[in-house]
């Protein structure tokens, strides 16, 4: 799986979030991380995943997600502050101090 391009199974992931399927959608996610542990592609599957879990209502699961993401890369601070599947989990201060770590703040 290691030399298999891992965007057709994003792709695929997010298409499952658009069809609210969010524990497939997550199967894919976790299975991109897995394959491909330190790259750009596991920063941005690790922030789908989170939008998973926040539509699933563990808003514990989706920040552990979106601080990966972050860790991993991820770097999208409007995406992150405006994406409709993340409200659930605003008003949490994990998210709040992810944020502003994310500014710079």
């Amino acid at each position: 799986i290691k030399n298999i391009n891992p965007d057709p199974m994003l792709e695929e992931g997010i298409r499952f979030i658009r069809e609210k399927k969010y524990r497939e959608g997550l199967e894919r996610f976790t299975a991109i991380v897995r394959a491909w542990p330190n790259s750009k592609a596991s920063g941005r599957a690790s922030f789908h995943a989170a939008r998973c879990h926040a539509r699933l209502d563990e808003p514990r699961e989706a920040i552990d997600w979106l601080e990966k993401a972050v860790a991993l890369g991820f770097n999208d601070l409007t995406r992150l502050e405006s994406d409709d599947d993340l409200k659930s989990v605003r008003a949490d201060e994990r998210y709040k101090k992810l944020v502003a770590k994310h500014r710079g703040n």
